[in-house]
């Protein structure tokens, strides 16, 4: 059986993750934003994605491949902007 609370908490982080970033890129305060973090919440999210496939978890499974979308789309953004704010590669 699948808990309704842990399925809350699955949509909330992600939810709060999202508007937080959303905050950030609005404030173009993206220099305050270490790609390294990022880099290392991607990496761990995509573990516990794994981990939580293995012992079938669902809201740990959604929880952590929602993270992982989220955290790979800013870390692209991220390094897209570091690379120069113009949109130059």
């Amino acid at each position: 059986m699948v808990s309704g609370i842990g399925l809350l908490g699955s949509a909330l982080l992600p939810v709060a993750w999202l508007l937080e970033t959303y905050r950030t890129y609005e404030a173009r305060d993206l220099e305050a934003v270490d790609p390294k973090f990022v880099a290392l919440y991607v990496l761990g999210s995509a573990l516990l994605a794994y981990h939580a496939f293995q012992i079938q978890d669902l809201p740990f499974i959604v929880l952590n491949v929602t993270m992982v979308m989220f955290t790979g789309t800013e870390l692209a953004l991220l390094l897209h902007v570091k690379r120069g704010d113009n949109g130059e590669s």
